[in-house]
């Protein structure tokens, strides 16, 4: 095989975990159907944590509900971003620290750009139907027949007066 074949994704990120012996662990960025299946799942758990009353301690709310959703994603998340693994056997080995390291990569590596081009796009979106909507449609030229009918109107009072 010639080396074109053979490129490697540069997104490909690696990490080292453990807790007593590092290894190195790579982090695949995700496919746009895990994306956008991920994206899904933390937009509906965000909605249902906003559905409920705020409580007092707000700040507290928050961490807890962002514990409990990567809690309740993790094996999940780990099993787009890593291949050959086994998560329950992973989250033995990690550390809260390396787990924070990951997170933050598959953050960048996967949503921190597309979030950009979005609001990007968006604008450039916004701008060409500010374009379309301040130019006109259809531009006629000047009417004439308008202007030739108004002429035969007035030659035809002109010939009246006359007679």
């Amino acid at each position: 095989m010639s080396d074109d074949n053979n490129k490697i994704n540069p997104q490909i990120t690696s990490v080292e975990i453990g807790r007593r012996n590092l290894r190195k662990l790579d982090i695949y960025p995700l496919a746009l159907g895990d994306e956008l299946g991920l994206t899904e799942e933390i937009s509906i758990a965000i909605a249902k944590y906003f559905d409920k009353a705020v409580p007092k301690d707000e700040d507290s709310a928050v961490i807890k509900f962002a514990l409990d959703l990567i809690k309740d994603n993790f094996n999940k998340i780990i099993g787009f971003v890593v291949e050959d693994e086994d998560p329950n056997e992973l989250v033995k080995e990690i550390t809260n620290a390396q787990f924070c390291e990951i997170a933050e990569i598959v953050y960048k590596c996967n949503f921190e750009d597309a979030s950009k081009n979005a609001v990007s796009l968006s604008e450039m979106i916004k701008k060409a139907l500010v374009s379309v909507r301040q130019s006109p449609l259809f531009v006629k030229d000047t009417d004439t027949d308008l202007l030739n009918s108004i002429e035969k109107d007035l030659a035809k009072v002109e010939s009246l007066e006359e007679s």
